[in-house]
């Protein structure tokens, strides 16, 4: 008798970020599927986000013959199923268990190009159970058709992120910037991983993380020739692409000379924030 070891997929979650899917103004959830397969032939969420299992999760993996992979635009959990029944995992999984992962930021510059904003005694929650110890206003994580942008409505408050750090080893609080938390069964049905029953659906639960890009004020500098001049409007940051700027049109009053120059787009290294407005400036 022979015996075939087979698996299949438990869910799987994508992290996209638009500065480096978007193609100067050309959103990428508004792309063809051509154009967005292009976008993400070069795009790698591991480049400035680390996601990895937290240490009860990994025992978690380990007892029940799931794995972990990471991919260039997603992760995603396998589970070996059982010989007879190939929606029934090989280990049975308690319905009421959950998987939590770690996130940590990779790039220094991430805020910078990032529209959320940060805060220090608050952490990124995203999962498919609101904590008892969030208000009406706290978001879950969404599902891949929601066009929907990580928010600071995925900030545990300050309460949920002693709560949640407080069950995380301190070796594991190291460097964290939020938690990806997945119930088996969620507050709403389309979310939940396994049915009644504990075996797997026909149709992968898959779930989204999508940070947008920030805008800012693009300033030109030329110190040399005492030249200055800014956007009239916030322009968006991005890794691809070429946003290009008209002296006529998006420069309230253009000094002398502002057609003599080039306009480059700006890097992610230079941000600044002045009376509410954040810029990025160019030296040109």
């Amino acid at each position: 008798m022979s015996f075939q070891t087979r698996y299949k997929t438990l869910l799987r979650v994508f992290i996209y970020h638009n500065y480096h899917l978007n193609n100067g103004t050309d959103e990428f959830n508004l792309m063809t599927e051509g154009e967005r397969d292009i976008q993400l032939k070069h795009y790698d969420h591991r480049s400035f986000l680390e996601i990895i299992p937290s240490e009860d999760t990994f025992r978690l993996l380990a007892g029940h013959k799931l794995v972990f992979h990471s991919r260039n635009d997603h992760f995603s959990i396998g589970v070996k199923t059982d010989t007879d029944n190939a929606q029934q995992p090989f280990i049975p999984i308690d319905i009421t268990a959950s998987l939590t992962f770690l996130v940590r930021i990779n790039d220094p510059y991430f805020m910078n190009y990032t529209l959320y904003t940060a805060e220090k005694d608050r952490v990124l929650y995203l999962t498919n159970v609101k904590p008892v110890t969030e208000d009406m206003d706290f978001a879950c994580i969404p599902g891949p058709a929601e066009n929907t942008f990580i928010s600071e409505n995925h900030l545990l408050s300050e309460n949920g992120t002693r709560d949640i750090l407080g069950r995380l080893r301190d070796r594991e609080k190291t460097g964290i910037s939020g938690c990806i938390k997945l119930h088996m069964r969620a507050d709403s049905v389309e979310h939940h991983i396994l049915d009644n029953n504990g075996e797997l659906f026909e149709n992968i639960p898959e779930f989204k993380i999508h940070f947008d890009n920030r805008k800012t004020f693009w300033k030109y500098l030329k110190p040399s020739e005492g030249f200055e001049v800014e956007t009239l409007a916030e322009k968006p940051l991005t890794k691809n692409g070429f946003v290009k700027i008209d002296p006529d049109t998006d420069f309230a009053a253009p000094p002398p000379g502002a057609d003599t120059y080039r306009y480059p787009n700006p890097s992610v290294y230079s941000i600044r924030t002045i009376a509410n407005k954040t810029y990025s400036e160019i030296f040109i």
